[in-house]
């Protein structure tokens, strides 16, 4: 594992590759910076790098079962069945599941335990049909919050993980599309093909693996400092960043600024870190909803782990706004099915946002482009987006009402 350091120097006019420090000391080379598009948040920057949960936190989750179930709530055995009919399978494979698989019939439901024979041989098609409709429920935890692979790229996202070449050629196979990215979603299955447990914890600690941005403030004697500061202290309202801003003004020679130096002291903190034991104290660990509505506190408020003061607080102190948004605006996306919020995060730049993906302690504070951000989120509909505008910042309103928040 390894997260950036310090940007090292690099060739006049080099824009393809940055050069990194890593946590063993060695130099790593990032290739593909890419641009920001123009606006009032100045010339900005950025390259991926990746993050994985350090084994200290892996070791205090247990490790899953290494037994399949696809649970199919309030549904009944005939409406299961003409899915699997109907998902583009075999008839060898439909008998498969129908015959030699378990499944359990209750009022509440239906669950399935198919064989490995199913796991490894269903057709990519129906895997993606069936997965899809496990992915609407909430008890597919599998499927519901899949290890998402926005490179599509299974060997390049595994590499250096320590996985061995039969655990990433078998995530390879297990694969399905999830808009331009790949999904995983069988980690009991694949758990089953681990030799030790030192291999079951390595494949935990790989698939804990996620993408962010290092973005970056690139800065010249040209650069409008007014604008710069106007954006990034949200008009002036938030104060604490412009001595840096002012002494980077006055500093020949600097032509970057790593925009976590921007953020608010909490952000700042949190920004490429996985949550610590002690935050999970009160039985919850920082959601979304948390996470963007802390942004600008000096000291999180643990009431916003409580959805009720996640919608009194909107309510009371936020106004919804349209596009375009500034610094510091809460977007929410929303379920156009439901109507239930499902994520939150804070737009920064361009289509750039900090998020925490989830309540889970393995889940890291991260920067990443909306568009990767929907995807994560879509089920069988893209999730509505709406802006949400402290009201002590002046902006354009449009009207609506708090929608109700989930707890995710």
């Amino acid at each position: 594992m390894w997260v950036p350091s310090k940007a090292l120097s690099q060739s006049p006019g080099d824009e393809s590759v940055t050069t990194v420090i890593a946590d063993d000391g060695s130099i790593q080379r990032v290739k593909e910076t890419h641009r920001v598009k123009p606006g009032p948040w100045g010339d900005l920057e950025y390259y991926y790098t990746y993050l994985e949960a350090p084994d200290s936190l892996v070791e205090l989750v247990p490790v899953p079962s290494q037994q399949t179930v696809w649970r199919f709530p309030g549904s009944k055995p005939e409406d299961v069945r003409a899915l699997f009919a109907n998902s583009g399978m075999s008839e060898e494979l439909i008998d498969e599941l129908g015959n030699r698989s378990v499944w359990h019939i209750s009022v509440d439901g239906i669950r399935v335990h198919p064989t490995d024979r199913v796991i490894k041989e269903l057709p990519i098609g129906a895997r993606l049909k069936i997965y899809q409709v496990l992915r609407g429920f909430e008890e597919n935890s599998f499927h519901r919050n899949p290890v998402i692979i926005e490179s599509g790229d299974v060997a390049g996202w595994f590499a250096g993980t320590g996985l061995s070449d039969i655990a990433i050629a078998a995530i390879d196979s297990l694969s399905y599309p999830l808009g331009p990215s790949l999904a995983f979603s069988d980690l009991p299955f694949l758990l089953g093909l681990m030799s030790s447990e030192k291999e079951e914890r390595d494949l935990l600690r790989a698939t804990t693996r996620t993408r962010t941005l290092i973005l970056r403030l690139r800065v010249n004697k040209d650069s409008d400092f007014q604008t710069l500061s106007d954006y990034w202290t949200a008009g002036f309202k938030y104060k604490d960043i412009l001595p840096l801003l002012e002494s980077v003004q006055r500093t020949e020679g600097v032509e970057r600024i790593d925009i976590a130096h921007l953020l608010p002291p909490l952000p700042r903190k949190l920004l490429y870190t996985f949550p610590s034991v002690s935050l999970g104290l009160s039985g919850r660990y920082p959601d979304s909803f948390w996470t963007a509505l802390n942004f600008f506190e000096f000291w999180p408020k643990e009431k916003f782990l409580n959805t009720v003061e996640v919608e009194k607080e909107v309510r009371t102190n936020f106004t919804r706004v349209a596009p375009p948004y500034r610094y510091g605006d809460i977007l929410v996306m929303i379920d156009p099915g439901s109507g239930r919020v499902v994520h939150s995060c804070v737009y920064l730049a361009d289509d750039i946002v900090y998020t925490k993906n989830g309540p889970g302690l393995l889940r890291p504070w991260i920067l990443m482009r909306m568009p990767d951000l929907i995807t994560r989120l879509a089920s069988e509909q893209v999730p509505v987006v709406e802006g949400w505008r402290r009201k002590d910042v002046i902006s354009p309103q449009i009207s609506g009402e708090t929608p109700a928040v989930s707890n995710r």
